[in-house]
């Protein structure tokens, strides 16, 4: 392929794509022989150097063409690396969509529910819930016009009627354009006349959101009625997290409306140029129907993605979406050829695993053993000496690292795996690992809210160490990225057919390292965090102690997410242990 050359998509023959030239003819219904999974890593490592080297070539005057790309990309080096390491499947621009989702509301739930807790004093609380929403909503605006401007004149249109004893197609244009039109005329009105009192008693922030919003739901409006039946034809990480999204600013700005306090008439204007009285309680569940109304459609347009054809890829050659087209000589030889690397590869493999059975179980009972002493030194000193629960703080941040770095092995590992036709619809474990999720997501949020709260005006809590609470913040927001890469890879990894080689050693020995290291923080979790939303040896803050009810509900969900997380680890690896 040429400098700045496109590549040109071939239709597939005989179950083959295309490969770039010099890379190997592989059937793509074949898993590919199994080499190490940093082998991926280090070939996409040199893909962008080559790259980069080849930008900065030419002349130096050239600043703001080939070069100032390559220093971009120079910057960005780890980041794409570690994305472009792994396959792009559809399955995972799915999933991608579905974690996307999944933080979005987790943090719609905690900066909403914050506010309606009369006892949670916080005077930031009510102005930060103001300007999420507004950022969802601007988002969501520059979303819908991106998704126009890109895919109007390649857009595909669904039959409603092609399932028998479905509605008509005139009573579902009726429900849902009607039910839009409808909800969203009086939810219009009513944003703008509450724009129009809240620019008059100097409401700048409360007139901005109302305004927007009022924005919003023309535009959503229009958008909808030229995609309420389109399928887009574009299926990537980008078009998955713009459904998501739109998705979801309707999901948070239905919970946000359910949150919302009523005005305070202490701070409120003595009069207001539009009487509008009692009538939030009526207009309210007009725009609640509204926005489940217009969620029920972005999630049909969602559901209806058409996925395109994978481009080859240049940086690796083990990529399983890499395969040429050749005639049929060539594709015998090349069958006989994986074969007989699967063959070898898989004697070897095997001995290894006989060998090394026990290292993944070895080095993640070391790790739970030091983290479960820190634990426990941290619960009963933390308080009078904030160093045993620096040191707490430091042991978990670096635990949390290393589960990262195992999931992405083993998502390295698995990706040239075939899939299990068997496996592929959700069972009751992946939805209680889902329902868990849920939980500890939510038990991290508040944690992480209450924390940056007391960051913004430390005056909330006077007592708490700014140096403390940076670390505790950092380890809060690396939970949750800890969680959700877990349960992803675990979800994932159980749809592949296992086969003997390097690559599954690797899923084994990283599946017994999560086994033992999930018990040790379902230990923590059990014996040594209260309901209280907090963590061991950590001094307690007003907001912490008046987010107890809500605790009572999230703490068991937390214990029993690590407890499901490790069984689940045990069924991977049961799988993949041969």
């Amino acid at each position: 392929m040429a400098d700045g050359g496109v590549v040109q998509q071939q239709p597939a023959r005989n179950g083959y794509q295309n490969l770039d030239r010099g890379q190997r003819n592989i059937p793509a219904d074949q898993p590919l022989p199994q080499d190490v999974w940093y082998l991926a890593f280090l070939a996409t490592l040199c893909s962008n150097c080559r790259d980069m080297c080849r930008l900065f070539r030419g002349p130096w005057r050239a600043v703001f063409g080939g070069k100032l790309e390559a220093l971009v990309r120079c910057l960005c080096l780890p980041c794409n690396v570690i994305t472009q390491a792994v396959n792009e499947q559809r399955a995972n621009f799915r999933q991608s969509g579905i974690v996307y989702l999944y933080l979005f509301l987790g943090v719609t739930v905690v900066i909403n529910l914050v506010v309606p807790l009369r006892h949670v004093v916080v005077p930031n609380a009510q102005n930060i819930q103001l300007y999420f929403v507004l950022g969802c909503i601007v988002l969501a605006i520059v979303a819908m016009f991106y998704l126009w401007l890109n895919t109007l004149e390649t857009l595909e249109y669904r039959d409603w009627n092609f399932r028998a004893g479905s509605p008509p197609e005139a009573l579902m244009r009726v429900f849902y354009k009607g039910g839009l039109y409808f909800f969203g005329f009086l939810s219009f009105g009513y944003s703008v006349c509450t724009a129009i009192d809240h620019i008059i008693c100097g409401k700048q922030v409360s007139a901005t959101v109302n305004v927007v919003k009022a924005l919003y739901i023309v535009i959503q409006n229009l958008f909808l009625n030229q995609f309420y039946k389109a399928r887009i034809p574009d299926d990537t990480y980008g078009i998955q997290a713009i459904m998501a999204h739109l998705l979801g600013t309707n999901l948070a700005l239905w919970f946000w409306t359910l949150c919302s306090e009523e005005v305070d008439e202490s701070v409120a204007c003595k009069s207001y140029p539009i009487p509008l009285g009692n009538t939030e309680k009526y207009f309210s569940p007009l725009f609640v129907e509204y926005l489940l109304i217009a969620a029920s459609l972005f999630y049909q347009i969602w559901q209806d993605l058409l996925p395109t054809q994978a481009v080859a890829a240049p940086h690796c050659r083990t990529c399983a979406c890499q395969v040429i087209v050749e005639n049929d000589d060539v594709e015998n030889d090349d069958a006989e050829n994986v074969d007989a690397d699967q063959r070898r590869d898989g004697g070897r493999g095997a001995n290894r695993i006989r060998r090394n059975l026990g290292l993944g179980i070895v080095l993640g009972c070391c790790f739970g053993v030091l983290f479960i002493i820190l634990v426990i030194a941290s619960a009963a000193s933390g308080e009078t000496h904030p160093i045993y629960h620096v040191a707490y703080s430091g042991g978990i941040i670096t635990l949390y690292l290393i589960q990262i770095v195992a999931c992405y092995i083993i998502l390295l590992s698995a990706q040239s795996l075939a899939w299990d036709a068997q496996r592929t619809s959700l069972d009751h474990d992946d939805a209680l690992l889902y329902i868990s999720l849920v939980g500890s997501l939510l038990w991290e949020g508040f944690h992480l809210y209450s924390l940056v709260l007391i960051e913004i005006d430390p005056s909330i809590e006077p007592k708490s160490l700014p140096n403390v609470r940076h670390i505790d913040i950092a380890a809060d927001a690396l939970a949750m990225l800890q969680y959700v890469f877990q349960t992803t890879i675990l979800i994932n990894l159980r749809r592949h057919q296992p086969t003997q080689g390097r690559r599954t050693t690797w899923i084994s020995q990283c599946l017994l390292f999560l086994l033992t290291t999930n018990i040790g923080l379902w230990i923590e979790n059990s014996f040594f965090v209260e309901i209280i939303i907090t963590t061991p040896g950590e001094k307690y803050t007003s907001i912490q102690k008046n987010l107890k009810p809500i605790g009572y509900i999230l703490h068991p969900l937390n214990i029993f997410f690590r407890f499901h997380s490790a069984v689940c680890c045990l069924i991977a690896w049961s799988i993949f242990r041969t």
